[in-house]
């Protein structure tokens, strides 16, 4: 009779065992990159990003208010976009040097970002607020109004 036993271990990264980097936190969203980095957003304690390579973690600088970074997402440019409590943030890197961008003032007049989707055919970030859905193309740097199109029980969608 064989008898297997399967030992699971978990591992729990915080202050102490990620050279004080990494709070005691609520973690909101996670995302591997191109890289194979592991990007981690907080509710309130910010941007985190685990580099496999080095097992080193990175802390990111404040991005707004509250210090949220609710959805990490990467579009085809190698950008890393952070939805916030208060606008989207894009991270874009060169050689070593990361710059920061803020947008806010979004067609759907929320600033609220609860998920992010790059289609990779058309070059859009679909950002998905608390108000609705709108559109950033990654090409032209600029937003994409939806158009309001209601839609009946009655009907049959087109």
């Amino acid at each position: 009779m064989n008898i297997w036993k399967i030992a699971i271990v978990f591992l729990a990264f915080n202050q102490d065992n990620t050279d004080g980097v990494f709070p005691k936190t609520t973690v909101k969203s996670l995302f591997e990159d191109d890289r194979g980095d592991i990007w981690i957003g907080t509710w309130s304690q910010g941007l985190f990003r685990y580099e496999k390579r080095t097992g080193k973690y990175w802390k990111y600088p404040q991005m707004n208010s509250g210090n949220s970074a609710h959805v990490v997402f990467q579009d085809s440019h190698k950008n890393i976009w952070v939805g916030t409590d208060n606008g989207l943030n894009c991270i874009i890197f060169s050689a070593s040097i990361f710059f920061l961008s803020s947008l806010t003032n979004f067609p759907t007049k929320s600033n609220k970002i609860n998920e992010l989707y790059f289609d990779p055919s058309t070059h859009l970030l679909w950002i998905a607020t608390d108000k609705g859905i709108t559109w950033y193309d990654t090409d032209s740097r600029k937003f994409i109004a939806p158009e309001t199109t209601e839609l009946s029980m009655r009907k049959p969608i087109p």
